[in-house]
């Protein structure tokens, strides 16, 4: 792992093209890969008014709007939902310093190349290297007509 203290969030973003509502899909890879990740309170401005329950509400609000934010657990600091025409993104941001415990990583690992593994046959898999992924050893990127796990982003800040 980078040692760069400079870096203190990392955004994971996945664009998908299935017409379906992600929130199923996201959570139960929350719950097998990394449950912090799962959306605690959501909604379309802060304060998050609403509780995850039944996520059929959440399905709802997503389209109805365009744009859905998420509240979630540390070391993860939240998320959200946006569609635009033939596509849909989920992203979640986490904070870079626990991504030096392996254990961690693995999860984070196996939550970014777990979506396009729902995707047909036909379409290619995130490559995955630690030497050639950029700040927190992630990148990868897939083609093909849904599920496509794209990019991670880092964002560096001030450290002390």
């Amino acid at each position: 792992m980078p040692t760069d203290s400079r870096t203190q969030l990392v955004e994971l973003t996945w664009y998908d093209a299935s017409p379906t509502s992600p929130v199923d899909d996201w959570l139960s890879l929350c719950a097998q890969h990394l449950p912090a990740a799962k959306p605690r309170r959501y909604g379309t401005c802060e304060p998050l008014p609403h509780r995850l329950g039944n996520p059929t509400a959440m399905t709802k609000l997503i389209e109805e709007d365009d744009l859905v934010f998420f509240s979630t657990a540390t070391p993860c600091v939240g998320g959200s939902f946006s569609r635009s025409p033939g596509i849909r993104t989920t992203e979640v941001s986490m904070l870079a310093p626990p991504l030096r415990e392996p254990e961690l990583m693995s999860a984070v690992h196996d939550l970014f190349v777990a979506s396009p593994q729902r995707a047909p046959a036909s379409s290619p898999r995130p490559r995955w290297s630690p030497e050639s992924a950029g700040t927190v050893g992630l990148s990868g990127s897939t083609k093909g007509p849904s599920r496509q796990c794209v990019s991670t982003t880092t964002r560096a800040g001030s450290s002390g």
